[in-house]
């Protein structure tokens, strides 16, 4: 174990120094998706390791870690996270840096002219406020509504399509964060605050529901655009805010329940702050699926899929079930039904190693690990797109880092596509209006050149 801790530290070190280059401020960090999406399965797969190492099983109560927890089951847990890690970073580095361009097209170009970017903002802002309260999104859920929600999404698509409002929120989002960086700053505070506004409500009922993603997509979505804007950061702030980060979200894993009920049931929970550790927390949790993937595997029902395959069944999984009735159930939902007990505690996602096991087979489940690096470093190119569709896509499409660790493969590809619908939807309605507007400007101004006033305003 002591080997396999070092061959984490050294991944650690060989692909941190890839990133980073010498400046005047020191060492910094280039903006890259798989750098941070490598960051978390090293959190997760390494770290789990080292705090078992120093504490063992020590305030360990989570009842799916407990299930499986054993110092052999801790080892093969963190050897099969290594090996897709080693296997995730030389994928991505070898589709990223050929050719190498390190150059970030924000100070070269303005991605979107100020008015189309003003329209563009709204839009988005009325599509994502419509499909949130469409879905019924904004409501607060108690106790068991709170855990059959988190499946109840899979039975309703069973019968028709719902509006992906997260994945619309953060092409807002995303949007946002360009418009405020663009907006003069004594200009527009009011709006400003009201959009700032929307976006933390959204984000407050997504934690007070029961979820905690869109919290972590929209700090990576804001972190992506800051590195992308300024090309890069110092090396050790970088590190100073992920231990502030990790810090924060693993204390929210091992108190989450206990603060949800206080929240929404108003009832005084009993804390046990020796509980904060990583295997308390969702680390366990995907070491459960890990390891029941791995070594449980052939229980699984995969003559529902088609063909045995789940990787098959990813890629079909992105047409609705409305237009293919016969679409077979997700990897996710059969793992559940098998190993997880459905509506007990919301069930489990996949990750990558487990859908890898699933999708390659034992001797194989590193495959995964090879293909998501690719797409993932592939996809980072888009941060040199001097087109405003592929930059809003690529900051639009942050938390791809955190689909792509930890999530199965269809869910992975989903997140890309509707965020991609999403956006061209947006930027089609933005063209729409826009040449409106510039047409009725022109006829105003023919109107005022007959008359011979001038209706000339300031430039955009």
């Amino acid at each position: 174990m002591l080997i396999l801790t070092l061959g984490w530290i050294v991944l650690f070190l060989v692909t941190s120094l890839i990133v980073t280059k010498r400046s005047a401020q020191g060492l910094v960090v280039k903006p890259m998706q798989w750098y941070l999406a490598l960051l978390l399965l090293i959190l997760l797969g390494g770290f789990s390791l080292v705090e078992y190492l120093i504490f063992g099983e020590k305030g360990i109560t989570n009842r799916w870690t407990l299930a499986v927890l054993s110092e052999e089951n801790v080892y093969l847990f963190s050897s099969l996270w290594f090996i897709s890690a080693a296997s995730f970073a030389v994928a991505a580095i070898l589709t990223h840096v050929a050719p190498m361009r390190t150059t970030s097209t924000w100070n070269k170009l303005r991605v979107w002219e100020r008015h189309e970017l003003n329209i563009a903002v709204h839009i988005a802002f009325a599509l994502a406020l419509f499909s949130a309260m469409h879905e019924g999104y904004f409501t607060l859920l108690r106790g068991v509504e709170r855990t059959a929600a988190m499946w109840i999404g899979y039975e309703r698509d069973l019968e028709s399509v719902s509006l992906p409002y997260k994945d619309i929120f953060f092409v807002y989002f995303a949007l946002l964060l360009m418009w405020i960086e663009t907006q003069p700053k004594r200009q527009r505070k009011l709006i400003k605050y009201l959009h700032v506004l929307f976006a933390t409500v959204f984000m407050a009922f997504s934690v007070l529901r029961g979820g905690r993603l869109i919290v972590m997509e929209a700090l990576l979505a804001w972190l992506i655009f800051n590195l992308w804007k300024g090309r890069g950061v110092r090396l050790k702030t970088l590190v100073g805010y992920g231990v502030l980060a990790v810090g924060v979200l693993v204390a929210f894993y091992s108190f989450r329940d206990a603060a949800l009920s206080l929240i929404t049931d108003g009832i005084p929970p009993s804390v046990d702050f020796g509980r904060l550790s990583l295997l308390q927390a969702d680390a366990g949790g995907h070491m459960y699926v890990t390891i029941k993937a791995y070594t449980e595997g052939w229980r699984l029902p995969l003559e529902l899929m088609p063909g045995g395959s789940a990787l098959l069944g990813a890629v079909i999984g992105l047409i609705p079930r409305i237009i293919i009735p016969w679409k077979p159930h997700t990897i996710v939902y059969l793992f559940n039904v098998t190993f997880g007990g459905l509506y007990i505690g919301g069930g489990h996602g996949m990750n990558i190693v487990a859908d890898g096991v699933f999708n390659f087979g034992r001797q194989f489940f590193f495959v995964q690990a090879l293909l998501i690096g690719s797409i993932v470093g592939l996809f980072d190119r888009l941060r040199l797109s001097r087109r405003r569709f592929g930059s809003t896509l690529y900051v639009s499409c942050a938390s791809i880092v955190i689909y792509a660790v930890i999530a199965d493969f269809g869910q992975f590809l989903q997140v890309i596509m509707w965020r991609l619908i999403s956006l061209f939807v947006v930027m089609t309605l933005t063209q729409i209006v826009g040449l409106g507007s510039l047409r009725s400007a022109a006829v105003r101004a023919n109107a005022g050149n007959r008359k011979g006033v001038s209706l000339d305003g300031p430039a955009w």
